[in-house]
């Protein structure tokens, strides 16, 4: 899933909706420029259940000045997970190497 967020529309929620799908399986945020972020955390909030796996790297936090406020606050969202009793009801893999990768294709 490649986001992206306009003033006037999110794109892939957009594709959501007309397919009328309920649930996202995978999502891999692969890097948190805003071309690949904006409008992400609504899909986040709206189609992410306990059986999403969320693949993400976790270059973000040594480089969060660098990130728009949207990028940041997705990731601390996705840190909250680790930290909370929302545990439960995500996935989260962070991407930090071509090992990392490997396994995650063998599960797909």
């Amino acid at each position: 899933m490649d986001c992206y967020k306009t003033e006037e529309q999110n794109a892939v929620k957009m594709v959501l909706e007309k397919e009328r799908i309920k649930k996202v399986d995978f999502v891999c945020w692969t890097h948190p420029h805003d071309d690949h972020t904006r409008g992400l955390d609504e899909i986040w909030k709206e189609y992410c259940t306990k059986e999403t796996c969320f693949c993400c790297s976790d270059i973000i936090e040594a480089d969060l000045e660098l990130y728009s406020k949207e990028a940041k606050m997705l990731f601390e969202s996705i840190a909250d997970v680790h930290t909370s009793p929302k545990r439960e009801k995500m996935k989260i893999m962070y991407l930090k190497d071509a090992t990392q990768v490997e396994r995650l294709e063998r599960q797909i």
